[in-house]
């Protein structure tokens, strides 16, 4: 056999072993919590049972490469950052981390990226560490809301599976200096129960009983609409949802493809949060100014201890579009612009500048 060919095998039988295991980045789907429009049981489980799914979406490899060349970099610069020592896990001759299972329950399995040995850093007993790499997008949306959902319960299924009481993740950006963020978390034995209870559920009834679980959600939910095997499962509870879609990519002014990109759907997904939360921003900065202008009573302009200066200017009508303004040179409008919702008047606004420390002696 062609070198090629072995590799294709060893590959195939390695997908066919996941197929009668949980992994650890599949636990998100076995708890139906949403994330990277995916998270459902039961597509888990047609995925597990080999069902040929009624559409091919296009999977983005690259991400899953650059995962594994960054793999080593993110783990040596670990060890650096926390002072620690790490040992990869045993490998299965073909590129893979060796699976370990569950000594008791053989449905639960984790390739674990590292292992934190103990004696160094402070560590005082064996961990597991888990690495992400993220592109700057998802890197700042960690760091505003904290980590995804999804990358926290893969530390705690990987103690689930090896039985160690603590474990880190760490999430590396891939931009400028390669910023790493650490978050060490105890074995959360509620977490352990879930973990038993749900995934006995599944096994027994996926790979015991070759049945899928129940739907856990109502069919007009985003997951099922991008579903790989939405017609088979609900096809007749999201047909419209289906035409509507088809319709939407038929009058489009270029052809649309769907893809199955989660980094950037969920990038997308932050560009709407940050939108709405600006305007959440923009309408309590009108609210606040309004209550400036009653605090600053009739008077025309005042030194506020503690701020700096204020005055308030005579609204006068603008010919401008100011919506289209706002949005393309803010600080222009926030000068000369009349607020919204202010009355007949509008502040000016200017806090003390810092100063740098001088010495009265000179």
């Amino acid at each position: 056999m062609a070198s090629s060919e072995v590799e294709q095998a060893a590959h195939s039988a390695w997908l066919e072993e996941r197929r009668t295991y949980i992994g650890s980045s599949e636990v998100f789907e076995l708890l139906n919590y949403p994330q990277y429009a995916r998270g459902c049981a039961r597509a888990l489980g047609y995925a597990k049972l080999g069902v040929t799914p009624d559409f091919q979406v296009e999977e983005n490899d690259a991400l899953l490469r650059r995962g594994n060349i960054l793999e080593p970099i993110a783990a040596t610069i670990y060890e650096e950052l926390m002072g620690r020592k790490v040992r990869r896990p045993a490998m299965d001759g073909h590129g893979h981390a060796e699976v370990r299972r569950h000594p008791i329950f053989p449905w639960a399995a984790a390739a674990t990226d590292r292992l934190i040995l103990a004696g160094h850093g402070g560590v005082t007993e064996v961990g597991d560490l888990e690495i992400k790499t993220r592109d700057q997008g998802a890197y700042h949306r960690i760091i505003r809301q904290g980590p995804f959902y999804g990358d926290v319960l893969q530390p705690q299924w990987s103690m689930f599976v090896t039985g160690h009481k603590w474990a880190s993740l760490a999430v590396l950006g891939i931009f400028g200096g390669l910023p790493m963020l650490v978050v060490d978390a105890r074995r959360d034995e509620e977490m352990m129960q879930v973990f038993q209870r749900e995934g006995e559920q599944f096994a027994d009834r996926v790979f015991g009983a070759g049945e899928l679980p129940d739907p856990a959600f109502p069919a007009t939910d985003q997951r099922c609409k991008v579903c790989a095997w939405r017609q088979t499962c609900r096809g007749q509870e999201i047909d419209q949802d289906e035409l509507r879609e088809l319709r939407t990519m038929s009058k489009a002014s270029r052809e649309l493809v769907q893809i199955d990109e989660p980094e950037l759907a969920k990038t997308l997904q932050d560009i709407e949060l940050l939108r709405k939360e600006k305007e959440a921003a923009d309408t309590l900065l009108d609210i606040a100014k309004e209550h400036a202008l009653e605090l600053l009573g009739d008077r025309e302009a005042a030194l506020v201890r503690g701020f700096g200066k204020v005055y308030r200017m005579a609204a006068s009508r603008s010919y401008f579009d100011s919506i289209t303004l706002r949005r393309m040179e803010p600080e222009i409008y926030e000068r000369y612009l009349v607020h919204r919702n202010l009355g007949t008047s509008y502040l000016r606004t200017y806090p003390y500048k810092e100063e740098r420390n001088v010495d009265s002696s000179k």
